[in-house]
């Protein structure tokens, strides 16, 4: 079944970027907000309909009849569209705390939504890619430090808190990182 799904996904994925490249440029930017709401439709989606949590410990996964699909996979790339297409649109005034503010929360809503799923390792991605585009968007090193700056505060002021609140999946994979053997222990 695991090459079926496989060899089932990858026609897909070459179906779908060959629908892209045929795919006029100036009319996906004029849907970038539509792309926007269906990748965080897509996510919101798996919190309704999702399944997995009996076998992988949370769930990811919406069930087609037969077929499993990860909407967090095909709402990556939505994503990563929609912000191309949102940095472009505002070029010449990403140097502004309003483009700032505007980017941070659309762009890191979907990384929350990713991370109250507990798939803490699908959200890390969303939250580099995001990062990635915030620092190559246009915005000034001295935006970009005082909100390292205002992030560093946040985080020294909130770690013990939500330290002391993780439980379970995400509090496990932190203490496997810290502790490599911890696990192979029997």
């Amino acid at each position: 079944e695991g090459i079926k799904t496989q060899v089932f996904a990858t026609i897909i994925g070459f179906i779908i970027i060959l629908f892209i490249w045929l795919l006029d440029l100036d009319f996906l930017r004029k849907m970038k907000w539509f792309i926007y709401i269906l990748s965080v439709g897509l996510l919101i989606s798996v919190m309704i309909f999702g399944q997995g949590g009996e076998r992988w410990g949370a769930n990811l996964w919406i069930r087609i009849g037969s077929f499993s699909l990860q909407p967090s996979e095909i709402s990556k790339f939505l994503h990563i569209l929609f912000l191309s297409f949102y940095i472009g649109d505002n070029k010449n005034v990403t140097d502004t705390w309003g483009f700032v503010i505007k980017f941070i929360i659309l762009g890191y809503f979907p990384a929350f939504l990713v991370i109250y799923q507990q798939d803490l390792g699908t959200a890390m991605v969303y939250i580099f890619f995001t990062t990635v585009m915030f620092f190559v968007s246009g915005i000034s090193w001295k935006k970009i430090s005082v909100l390292l700056i205002i992030i560093l505060v946040l985080a020294i002021i909130l770690l013990p808190f939500v330290w002391k609140n993780l439980e379970g999946y995400v509090l496990d994979r932190f203490k496997d990182f810290g502790d490599k053997g911890r696990n192979l222990e029997t």
